[in-house]
């Protein structure tokens, strides 16, 4: 090999190497832009059957767009509304009542309150967290402002549906152009069924965490509740995170109910693998077990709780994507 060829080869390794970390890093400046995207890709997966169910209808597909939009949205303030302001109250007193039913078990534990001090660190936070109010102006705003952007993103995909695959397939060489529109029409029924089916289990699970703890007695049903079923979103770890709240409530109740607490969870979680997960998500996911652990781990290590929740749509996009390469 000359030593012009293999300076050439460098070069080349130089560039590739230099571009591909180009890439990486306009990506991560670009995250929550992408990640809002993704998230609204999802959701317009969801709605896209009932969508293309009106068009069929020969409904012009703005309007179906529309309908399908606001019955979205008027189902979510049905269901919403009537409960919202008992859920604040609600969630106002468990935020505040915290701390002592915190420090309540640790005593009943037999740990030491010294050690732990458990009050004065919760309020430390908390005055911390009130001293930065600008702060957190700010983040409810930018809040505010990614949740208005993912709507509309979701509204105009489902609006150009078929200019935007049309757009991503020409990306591709022809030759190749039915195997991508393949692969799209997969992960779109995977996302869109994983939607749909996380909106069922979560509610399913929500509902009955919170009549089998009002049926207990224990106080903070409903948030508590809420805590589940938004949890439900993460596999296996979300249900025993949102066991710990409610069994520290239980103890300063009684050992019993505390005891009658986990096993009222235990008794959801086997009813939800055995029942409902079969069901509603495994044709829809079909994912190894380890391979969701491993996922959320890396994606709430990389990005919080954005990144757990999403390391699951994420991880469906990347399997769908590796399954279809070697039949290409």
């Amino acid at each position: 090999m000359t030593p012009y060829f293999q300076k050439n080869i460098l070069e080349n390794h130089f560039v590739i190497g230099l571009t591909l970390a180009l890439t990486i890093f306009i990506l991560w400046e670009l995250r929550s832009t992408l990640f809002s995207f993704f998230i609204a890709y999802t959701f317009a997966s969801a709605l896209s059957p009932a969508v293309e169910l009106l068009v069929r209808k020969k409904v012009h597909r703005l309007l179906a767009v529309t309908t399908v939009f606001l019955l979205t949205l008027l189902l979510i303030a049905i269901l919403v509304f009537p409960l919202l302001p008992f859920f604040t109250s609600q969630t106002q007193s468990f935020a505040s009542a915290f701390p002592t039913l915190l420090e309540r078990t640790v005593n009943f534990l037999g740990l030491s309150p010294e050690s732990f001090n458990l009050r004065a660190l919760i309020e430390a936070e908390v005055n911390a967290a009130s001293r930065n109010a600008f702060l957190l102006t700010s983040r409810a705003f930018g809040g505010f402002f990614f949740l208005v952007t993912t709507i509309v993103i979701t509204f105009y995909l489902l609006l150009f549906d078929y200019p935007f695959h049309h757009l991503l397939v020409s990306l591709f060489p022809d030759s190749h152009h039915s195997k991508i529109e393949q692969t799209i029409s997969i992960i779109k029924n995977k996302l869109g069924s994983w939607v749909r089916g996380q909106i069922l289990l979560s509610t399913t699970i929500g509902l009955a965490t919170w009549l089998g703890l009002a049926f207990l007695g224990i106080p903070f049903a409903l948030p508590l509740a809420i805590i589940a079923g938004f949890l439900e979103v993460i596999p296996t770890m979300g249900p025993v995170i949102s066991a710990v709240p409610a069994v520290i409530v239980a103890l300063t109740l009684s050992p019993q109910i505390a005891l009658a607490t986990v096993a009222l969870y235990i008794l959801i979680q086997l009813l939800e693998n055995h029942l409902l997960v079969p069901k509603v998500m495994e044709k829809a996911v079909g994912l190894n077990p380890l391979a969701v652990i491993i996922a959320i781990m890396v994606g709430g290590n990389l990005l919080g709780i954005a990144g757990a929740l999403l390391s699951i749509p994420l991880i469906l996009v990347l399997t769908t994507i590796l399954q279809q390469i070697p039949d290409s």
